[in-house]
């Protein structure tokens, strides 16, 4: 089983391999320096790990933009994720 903070800087390492549509639904920018990851599930074989998390991050939104002011509650992004024992990465789903 993968170490968590190894799991939450190699998905910061990577994460223009992530769609930039699938955070922040109600517009606004994620911030990647504060994510904070679950790991749902952690099956390793011989070429790596399968990993499935819960990223966990926030919005942030232009000043001009008052509608969502005062959310403090995270949002969430479910991913499957493939690190290999050779390095490699890949977004699953």
């Amino acid at each position: 089983m993968l170490d968590k903070d190894f799991v939450t800087s190699q998905i910061k390492k990577n994460i223009k391999l992530f769609n930039p549509l699938d955070f922040c639904n109600n517009g606004g920018w994620a911030n990647f320096d504060e994510l904070e990851i679950v790991i749902l599930s952690d099956v390793e074989n011989t070429n790596g790990n399968h990993v499935k998390v819960s990223i966990l991050y926030s919005c942030d939104y232009p000043a001009s933009c008052s509608c969502f002011e005062g959310n403090s509650k995270p949002d969430s992004l479910h991913k499957e994720l493939f690190i290999g024992n050779d390095g490699s990465f890949e977004v699953l789903s």
